[in-house]
């Protein structure tokens, strides 16, 4: 957050609130662009608050459009990661990844 181009890298697993809300609410600490728009706030909280699926599934979307409109990123590729692991699976070991996947109760009997 201190040159004028960069790239980075979120997992896109997260909770769709999750992402938008760590990496482009206004203020947050993981906001590496620091763009700040009250409507789009407004509008995480909108779905955020939202109890009908479809709506808030909607408002998401609206999220997503006003991002790629507005926001300060561009995003010039996405990585695709694919981990399937079994109980009867031993000795796996991941390395540079942030989810542990080992430490969700997969390690086996």
């Amino acid at each position: 957050m201190k040159k004028p181009l960069m790239a980075t890298y979120w997992y896109t697993g997260r909770p769709v609130d999750q992402l938008f809300t760590q990496v482009f609410r206004s203020g947050s600490s993981y906001n590496e662009t620091a763009w700040s728009d009250k409507d789009f706030d407004a509008l995480l909280d909108r779905a955020r608050r939202e109890t009908d699926d479809a709506r808030r599934r909607e408002l998401y979307g609206e999220a997503q459009t006003f991002v790629m409109d507005k926001g300060g990123a561009m995003t010039p590729m996405f990585a695709d990661r694919l981990v399937g692991i079994s109980r009867k699976v031993r000795g796996y070991a991941e390395h540079g990844f942030e989810f542990d996947y080992l430490g969700i109760g997969l390690k086996g009997a």
